[in-house]
């Protein structure tokens, strides 16, 4: 049966979500990545965790599914751990350091926590619906196909994918020219195969999915992440020091003491 709204097309966008964030958010947490840097960065960790198990499965001739996926995230978070213990140390030194030049220099920290949450909760759902309703609108009932020109070759692509279980470039590339080798960039056609896999859903359907997401969640979360250090404010300035690199503060009233400041120009 045909998924005629979006609401029934909820398991798809469930499965594409958790294949967006949850292994980004593994691998983030294992690397101490927190909060909106954590948020942000999670879709660019599994959409990289899931070319590497393409890659690994071009190479090494494995079927195209959840599987390998999991196997190559249980080496990217072996390798974070690793490399996260290896560098723990010297980090905790820099800290320590930062902490003792920090001692009796008065920082400003910004507005209240619980006032930057809010602005974060604004902004983020502002975001999404602004980007989520033109698209849902534009693309009608989930289960109607993309009009455009090439919207056939990567709906034939993700289709070769499925029946082949091999999510290769040279299969990609062979949906227009078959019986040819070459490269074509697959990793949007190996993740709606997946996500295709597990939601059970019919492939137009979860291709509408993934660009609605990824349009209405993963390029909004970037930009937060990108807006986030001009939002954090400011205190007034003092009118006599100007930030300039990142060490040994000296200006108690207007910088942080992670900041070099000095002397204005104009007095």
């Amino acid at each position: 049966m045909l998924t005629t709204s979006w609401l029934q097309a909820s398991p798809a966008a469930l499965v594409v979500v958790a294949l967006l964030w949850l292994p980004g958010l593994l691998i983030g947490r294992a690397a101490r990545l927190r909060g909106l840097v954590l948020v942000a960065s999670a879709p660019l960790l599994s959409l990289g965790t899931i070319a590497l198990a393409q890659a690994a499965c071009a190479v090494l001739g494995v079927r195209w599914s959840v599987l390998p996926c999991l196997a190559v995230l249980l080496v990217v978070l072996a390798g974070t751990l690793a490399l996260q213990r290896l560098v723990g140390s010297l980090s905790a030194r820099r800290a320590r350091a930062r902490a003792g030049a920090a001692t009796g220099a008065s920082a400003w920290t910004g507005p209240p926590r619980w006032g930057r949450g809010a602005a974060v909760a604004l902004a983020a759902t502002v975001s999404v619906v602004a980007t989520a309703v033109p698209i849902m609108l534009a693309i009608g009932e989930p289960w109607r196909p993309q009009q455009s020109n090439d919207s056939p070759f990567h709906y034939t692509a993700i289709w070769r994918v499925l029946t082949s279980g091999s999510a290769s470039w040279d299969t990609v590339f062979a949906t227009s020219s078959p019986g040819s080798r070459g490269f074509y960039p697959v990793g949007f056609h190996g993740f709606v195969a997946l996500a295709t896999q597990l939601s059970g859903q019919f492939l137009v359907v979860t291709t509408n999915v993934v660009v609605l997401a990824l349009a209405a969640l993963v390029w909004p979360s970037a930009c937060w992440r990108r807006c986030a250090p001009s939002c954090r404010g400011r205190p007034p300035h003092c009118g006599r020091w100007r930030c300039s690199r990142r060490s040994s503060c000296r200006c108690p009233t207007c910088c942080s003491p992670s900041a070099r400041c000095g002397p204005t120009s104009w007095g």
